[in-house]
């Protein structure tokens, strides 16, 4: 069973720290009954947190309302008294201009070494990429080497298509997201496969499930969620249900059995909180599959 790792932002690509977030830290100590600003930074974090792991299905926060929630909690317990659209200003502020760590910073330009890969990718059955700067360089080598490409593009937003036209060309499999999608699902299907004629599409609708193109037999059908366990944490659920499919995929070349075991293994994976907990093994997909599907 292949495996997906994620991360999450703040803490892992952004630092915890940043002129707006100093400003919101001492605006907020200062008016407040907090004792001292690391106090206040140590409450802001935990109770963030709490509320951060509170938040899904029903439940479901933004980021905005935690925020909005937070300020409330410090006016009741702590006597904050200040203007609350002020310190949340800051804190989106403190989203888009935090530094980021040394390691990603130059995520945009830095070059992947072509020269292990090469070694790595000549006995493999297929090679999957996102649509990174640094993995341009490998499209080439899928190429050279006759691999099957699967790429994980997710957005399709008109202005966002002109920097992935390579990648969009080249891949055999595509993954796509609606997140943030301006034109009808179909449509947008139905132009990639009649544009960048790949052998697999893949859209993923959310908690609708996901549809399925496949030139095989020129079909698109769309598949409703399972489910497997309450919904805990949805991050990561598209990265799940992809990697899933391709364990399926590479091992059976059955599209349409690979996303039934990939909406399985996803439902699964959405019932746990932490990146390494939540997988289901192949035993456990082949019994849930007998329920739902046999």
């Amino acid at each position: 069973m292949i495996k997906s790792i994620f991360i999450d932002y703040t803490g892992t690509i952004i630092q915890e720290k940043g002129e707006d977030l100093e400003k919101l830290v001492l605006r907020i100590w200062k008016n407040s009954n907090f004792k001292s600003p690391e106090e206040t930074v140590t409450c802001w974090w935990n109770r963030i947190k709490m509320l951060e792991e509170k938040s899904f299905g029903d439940t479901f926060l933004t980021e905005d309302e935690i925020v909005d929630h937070l300020l409330e909690m410090f006016e009741e317990e702590v006597g904050l008294v200040d203007d609350f659209s002020e310190l949340h200003e800051l804190f989106q502020r403190f989203w888009m201009y935090a530094p980021i760590f040394e390691d990603v910073k130059d995520i945009r330009t830095v070059e992947y070494d072509c020269d292990l890969f090469e070694r790595q990718i000549q006995d493999k059955d297929m090679v999957l990429i996102s649509n990174c700067n640094f993995c341009r360089p490998i499209i080439g080598l899928a190429k050279k080497y006759q691999k099957p490409l699967a790429v994980n593009v997710r957005s399709m937003r008109a202005e966002k298509i002109a920097n992935k036209e390579d990648f969009l060309a080249a891949a055999d499999i595509l993954y796509i997201s609606d997140d943030d999608l301006e034109s009808d699902h179909y449509d947008c299907i139905k132009e990639c496969r009649e544009k960048y004629d790949p052998e697999i599409v893949i859209m993923g609708i959310g908690d609708k499930g996901v549809i399925l193109y496949t030139k095989e037999d020129n079909s698109v059908i769309e598949y409703r969620p399972v489910k497997t366990n309450e919904i805990v944490n949805t991050i990561g659920a598209g990265n799940a249900l992809f990697s899933s499919f391709m364990h399926y995929y590479v091992k059976t070349k059955n599209a349409k059995e690979a996303i039934k075991n990939a909406l399985l293994f996803a439902s699964y994976k959405i019932g746990f909180v932490g990146t390494s907990n939540g997988f289901m093994t192949e035993e456990q997909i082949e019994q849930w599959k007998k329920l739902i599907w046999l």
